[in-house]
């Protein structure tokens, strides 16, 4: 380094803007600092340590075995992240390690109800049913949540189902019975 040229620590960056604030003529302030690239290869190579990073997990698996709080994961558990990172492809397959919890095979069986019942009502559907049709449509739009949460929205959503597929079973009779008064008319009926 030239004569003149001081080295400071950067805890002492407020310090140094002081000082080179009250000195006059030129003076330059130079931050030498690694970049975020450099960081992570050093990381990787294990020649800087990890940041203390923690995350607080309430996995469904430990539930279900009866854990009632939070775990605290540390760093050491990157590679256990990663490694379900990786096996996100087997999701929605036979293979799909949680496939099995009563959630997703509750959102499975919605996807199918769904199907069913736009079927259904692309089959009733006339200027009478269509408002009934739309609430019925809009009705998933309510099942949202996490595990126990999305459980209830669940119930809720299959006893709303219940009650307007009845208020749509009976407009669809009524407008039959005024439809067939006289006339010979074709209605498609669940």
């Amino acid at each position: 380094m030239p004569n003149g040229v001081a080295i400071w620590d950067r805890s002492l960056l407020d310090q140094a803007q002081r000082v080179l604030a009250a000195t006059r003529g030129v003076t330059v302030l130079v931050h030498d600092q690694e970049c975020a690239t450099e960081k992570r290869r050093k990381r990787k190579r294990g020649k800087l340590a990890q940041p203390g990073a923690s995350w607080r997990l309430h996995p469904p698996v430990l539930r279900a075995l009866g854990l009632k709080r939070k775990i605290a994961l540390g760093p050491w558990f990157v590679p256990a992240f990663r490694l379900l990172r990786a096996l996100r492809r087997l999701r929605g397959t036979p293979m799909d390690p949680f496939g099995r919890t009563r959630v997703r095979v509750a959102e499975r069986e919605l996807i199918a109800e769904y199907l069913g019942l736009v079927d259904q009502l692309i089959g009733r559907l006339s200027p009478a049913t269509a408002p009934l049709a739309v609430q019925l449509a809009g009705l998933p739009d309510g099942v949202r949540g996490y595990e126990d949460v999305k459980m209830r929205n669940v119930e809720s959503y299959r006893q709303s189902l219940a009650a307007l597929r009845a208020q749509l079973d009976e407009t669809a009779r009524e407008l039959s019975g005024r439809l067939t008064a006289g006339r010979r008319v074709a209605v498609l009926a669940a």
